[in-house]
């Protein structure tokens, strides 16, 4: 195994977690309630755990990114960011089946969830159309 950088997210659960692997060995882990601050925290994260390495952010060579099930918005905000990570620095991204088991081969151009049962989505209340 060389000594590439990837990185690791898994956003399934309130408590998100972010690593850093070296080799294939994780080098830094950052865990933190991410729950509903999770879109204003990723990248702050991201640039926290690749200062702890002392890296750049451009030296991440490959993402994983675990793909469910879990919380429907926690999925769908982490490999959002995943995805764009991806596109922006060019590299390839990986679908994640068993936290943090990462699995070196097959990258993908895109990474889609796989929630585990549907999404529950709040009904739209029904407008007031009463005249006074």
């Amino acid at each position: 195994m060389s000594d590439k950088y990837s990185l690791y997210l898994d956003t399934s659960n309130p408590e998100a977690v972010m690593a850093i692997y070296k080799g294939g060995n994780i080098s830094k882990k950052v865990v933190w309630q991410g729950h509903r601050e999770l879109s204003a925290t990723l990248s702050k994260k991201l640039l926290e755990i690749s200062k702890k390495e002392k890296i750049n952010v451009e030296d991440i060579e490959g993402i994983y990114v675990f793909i469910g099930p879990g919380s429907f918005t926690g999925l769908r905000i982490g490999i959002s960011f995943a995805n764009a990570l991806s596109y922006g620095l060019g590299i390839p991204i990986y679908a994640v089946r068993r936290k943090e088991k990462i699995n070196f081969l097959r990258p993908r151009k895109i990474v889609i969830p796989k929630y585990g049962a549907p999404a529950k989505i709040t009904k739209a209340k029904k407008a007031n159309n009463h005249k006074p």
